[in-house]
């Protein structure tokens, strides 16, 4: 945004990431005062974003005309997606819905190999090193904001492979590493990323003088094993999770002191 000369104008683009922020701050305000009001704003906010951002109910950006996107506009994307999500799972609005599920396929369509990348939902394929890291984020965001849809629009057995896909997002699978489970310091424990991972099982504490605490957002637990996050000074703990998390949730992101392993 522009402010020179007490103007105010948009330079480089849209404001995917912008809006996804907007309407989760929003959000916030509504729970911190009790004025629902501002979720009305939020879906007056994300309709218009709807009208600008999407063809067919499918978000593009505007280097996907000249498929020119680099990594951190597709992984504003991303953020746009989570935005999308937590406001569906408050309000339930079906043009939201419909703008998670035109793009969720749209990404299936594109599958190449077991992966199915967001960005190649518009025929953008430019990506290498880094970029590659924060285009998983974009790809996560979507497949996450999918399982809300389908959790609140269909009844089960209704449920179109969910699980293939996010299965396919993953970019690391345990089972091939040998592996007990991994702390990771970003969302979806993408390349790179692992903190820290383990062969045994027993409580892990930081070694190597690491930090986790401050840092922790994803975990990876391999099959047939089970995990339970602790927070600092005996603040809490989360239940036995038997399952990878590419978000450790809100209540323990960044907040991770140590763990165990089925132990």
């Amino acid at each position: 945004m522009n402010t020179d000369n007490g103007q105010c104008q948009l330079w480089g683009g849209s404001l995917t990431y912008e809006y996804g922020v907007l309407v989760q701050a929003l959000m916030a305000l509504a729970d911190a005062t009790g004025n629902q009001q501002y979720i009305t704003h939020a879906i007056t906010y994300i309709h218009n974003a709807i009208n600008q951002f999407t063809r067919n109910n499918i978000v593009y950006e505007g280097c996907d005309d000249t498929n020119t996107c680099r990594g951190d506009q597709i992984a504003f994307r991303g953020i746009f997606y989570l935005g999308l999500a937590r406001l569906y799972e408050r309000t339930r609005d079906n043009a939201i819905a419909q703008v998670i599920e035109a793009s969720y396929f749209a990404m299936l369509f594109r599958k190449v190999g077991n992966r199915y990348p967001l960005s190649l939902i518009n025929d953008n394929n430019n990506f290498s090193g880094n970029d590659l890291i924060v285009v998983t984020i974009g790809d996560l965001n979507l497949a996450s904001a999918m399982i809300k849809v389908y959790k609140h629009k269909y009844a089960a057995p209704i449920v179109p492979n969910i699980d293939a896909a996010v299965n396919g997002l993953l970019p690391f699978d345990v089972t091939h590493q040998g592996l007990t489970g991994c702390v990771c310091d970003d969302v979806g424990c993408p390349t790179g990323h692992y903190m820290q991972c383990f062969n045994d099982s027993g409580h892990k504490d930081v070694t190597g003088g690491q930090h986790w605490n401050d840092k922790v957002s994803a975990i990876l637990i391999g099959p047939g094993h089970q995990m339970m996050l602790f927070k600092p000074e005996g603040t809490g703990h989360s239940d036995w999770l038997k399952g990878s998390r590419w978000y450790v949730g809100d209540q323990f992101n960044d907040k991770v002191d140590s763990i165990n392993i089925d132990y």
